[in-house]
């Protein structure tokens, strides 16, 4: 994910070297490039917070209830 981002913020400092602020395609090009960075941005945030979110929600599951057999966290970070 980190890479195509990478590549498409390279290729809007690419394209946009090429177009002054007269050319008539400059500004649908970045407002739609940056209108699709932004979502993209906005799905990395979203996954990254429910990532956190269920792995905190497993690490209060495991320590209420030791025996239970839990994710990945209990099993790696916490020794029973």
């Amino acid at each position: 994910m980190d890479f195509i981002y990478i590549i498409s913020m390279l290729g809007l400092v690419l394209k946009s070297m090429h177009f002054t602020h007269r050319t008539e395609q400059f500004l649908p090009f970045i407002y739609g490039i940056s209108t699709v960075m932004g979502l993209f941005s906005i799905a990395v945030f979203t996954v990254l917070f429910i990532d956190m979110a269920q792995g905190i929600a497993d690490s209060i599951k495991c320590l209420a209830r030791p025996n239970q057999v839990c994710q990945v966290t209990c099993k790696n970070y916490i020794k029973t």
